[in-house]
């Protein structure tokens, strides 16, 4: 029992070392606008997505794998805010510019909250750009990305429902990964087993 609680414990920790809840913050400005009155040149948007960074492949193609990974993505400007847990995130090696990092809603769903001229936002591409195409080195999802790996020169857009959209140019963005919570519990019941075999 007590080798059992142990092997059990080493896979936990190997788990608990690979995978990640990410969350990466955006911000960019807005370079042009179909929503007269809303959203205007100059303007500065931000949002945040998160992805499991162990999320299966949803589809592959020979230079992008799409991950859906079913988490929260949001969007916030000039008092207008939204979000969806709808999130799909691409991985594009040796693309026509390089590598992309790309962020979007899922097409089947809109991001609830505020409306733009009565129609719902329906997806928000967020491009990581890197001219180089050294920013990913294969086709998989990684919670050690940071601002140095990327230039940043790919615009990117904010939906609506129905028709227009708002481009903007994305100027900053952090990213923080915490350990996956039914991993943490995990290595937390195990640990208590330890415990409990010692007492006995």
């Amino acid at each position: 029992m007590r080798n059992l609680l142990a092997i059990t414990l080493l896979t936990v920790v190997s788990f608990q070392a690979k995978a990640a809840l990410v969350t990466v913050e955006w911000s960019g400005v807005v370079t042009s606008s179909a929503v007269a009155g809303t959203v205007d040149i100059g303007d500065t948007i931000t949002g945040s997505y998160s992805y499991d960074d162990s999320a299966y492949p949803s589809s592959s193609g020979p230079i992008s794998t799409t991950y859906f990974t079913g988490h929260v993505s949001s969007f916030s400007v000039n008092g207008y805010s939204g979000s969806t847990t709808g999130n799909r995130v691409a991985i594009f090696n040796d693309y026509t510019n390089g590598d992309q990092f790309d962020t979007r809603s899922s097409t089947s769903t809109a991001y609830t909250g505020d409306r733009f001229q009565g129609q719902s936002v329906k997806q928000i591409f967020v491009r990581f750009n890197d001219s180089t195409g050294t920013a990913l080195s294969d086709l998989s999802l990684r919670s050690d990305l940071n601002s140095a790996d990327f230039d940043f020169l790919e615009e990117s857009r904010l939906d609506l429902q129905s028709s227009g959209s708002v481009n903007f140019l994305i100027t900053d963005f952090t990213m923080t990964a915490v350990p996956v919570p039914a991993a943490v519990w995990l290595f937390g019941s195990a640990l208590a087993g330890l415990g409990w075999m010692r007492r006995k």
